[in-house]
């Protein structure tokens, strides 16, 4: 038998364990969302955009002028391409087309896990090439936001972007998980940032594997 002490550590050592990984689940729990219509005043062609290794990427195409360029929108944490719509709009008066996606495990797009980043790049880099397809001629351009902005940094192949406009990128994956943990916690969510970061490690490797 064990003694009281040694049990009450082991008791607490488990506990410890399976609260971090809740709390990692948590942080990469998918958000799906049903996107819906959008009014007539702005019309928009629904797409599905097959990515290699990766699940098959929803999002709205909206034409503007030929010649005038295309702009891939990508979107935040937990959110979806209803975020981006201000954006698409304000683009396409401007003589842009516009494509605007759900990242995985995000929207209509699905996905087991948020990866902040690592296989959200996937879906980014399979609409970079849809977009060439469909618009041979036309120079092409990114806006990405949280998420979006690390999907596009993390490609693993070269774009070949004319323009790209990052916002609200963390510049390392410990400061965004960091104020995730803040988020939920508050200051005090930091004292955990080592062990969330080390069960993140092991879900990004299975990720991976898939």
């Amino acid at each position: 038998m064990l003694p009281k002490i040694a049990v009450r550590i082991l008791t607490f050592i488990i506990a410890i364990t399976l609260g971090i990984f809740t709390i990692g689940a948590l942080l990469t729990a998918p958000a799906p969302t049903a996107v819906g219509t959008l009014s007539a005043d702005f019309p928009v062609e629904s797409v599905q955009i097959p990515a290699p290794n990766a699940s098959t990427v929803h999002g709205w195409l909206v034409y503007g002028q030929p010649g005038g360029g295309v702009v891939l929108l990508a979107h935040s944490m937990r959110s979806n391409r209803l975020e981006m719509l201000s954006r698409a709009r304000f683009l396409r008066d401007q003589g842009y087309s516009v494509l605007f996606i759900d990242l995985q495990a995000h929207g209509e797009t699905a996905g087991e896990r948020i990866t902040f980043g690592l296989k959200e790049s996937e879906n980014i880099e399979a609409s970079i090439a849809f977009l060439r397809k469909i618009f041979p001629t036309e120079r092409l351009g990114a806006i990405g936001v949280s998420l979006g902005a690390a999907a596009i940094v993390l490609a693993k192949h070269d774009l070949k972007l004319s323009a790209v406009i990052l916002e609200s990128l963390h510049p390392t994956i410990e400061e965004a998980v960091d104020n995730r943990l803040k988020l939920h916690f508050g200051n005090y969510g930091s004292v955990l940032l080592p062990l969330v970061l080390s069960q993140l490690s092991f879900t990004w490797i299975l990720q991976l594997m898939h």
